[in-house]
């Protein structure tokens, strides 16, 4: 009897009755104890440390509290045939550090995850920055659980209108 497809993607990701597959790993859904949409936030600390860095060394630079000393070995630019001091160049530096963290804060996407738990333990087994194709992941996950109960409370009721009824009389 073959299994009744309640989703797939297409690709890698196949919702039966009875089994989530994804790719190659099949995931019994009688073995389902949870499940659900799961936010997995990008990791934020580089680029706050980058921006720190970067507004430390510039505000350093501009309140001229970093010694020419310390900077001696940064050579003399020319730009265009303009000449470029060494502390425009230290504090363009702080600056460029200070962009970088902050492009790069905005620039790391959230991501979303459908995560089971299951008698083996908890994981994400699909992963992805489109929240709309985890949840309808996890709303089919729901629909295939709902069918599965449905028909199994279908057999029970069969299995219990076929058995034999039996009499018994009493004696008055």
């Amino acid at each position: 009897m073959r299994e009744k497809t309640v989703y797939t993607d297409g690709k890698k990701v196949t919702i039966t009755g009875y089994s989530l597959r994804v790719g190659k790993r099949l995931f019994p859904l009688e073995d389902l104890v949870r499940y659900g949409v799961a936010r997995i936030s990008p990791t934020r600390l580089p680029s706050i440390l980058f921006m720190s860095l970067g507004a430390g060394i510039a505000a350093l630079q501009y309140l001229r509290l970093i010694p020419e000393t310390v900077y001696y070995w940064i050579p003399v630019a020319r730009i265009a045939g303009y000449e470029v001091p060494q502390n425009i160049l230290v504090f363009g530096t702080g600056a460029l550090l200070f962009f970088v963290g902050a492009v790069s804060l905005i620039v790391v996407p959230t991501r979303y995850a459908v995560r089971i738990t299951t008698n083996v333990g908890t994981m994400n087994v699909i992963v992805s920055r489109n929240r709309d194709y985890i949840e309808r992941v996890v709303d089919a996950i729901g629909t295939a659980l709902h069918l599965r109960n449905m028909t199994e409370a279908l057999k029970e009721e069969r299995a219990r209108d076929e058995r034999p009824r039996t009499v018994r009389r009493e004696i008055v």
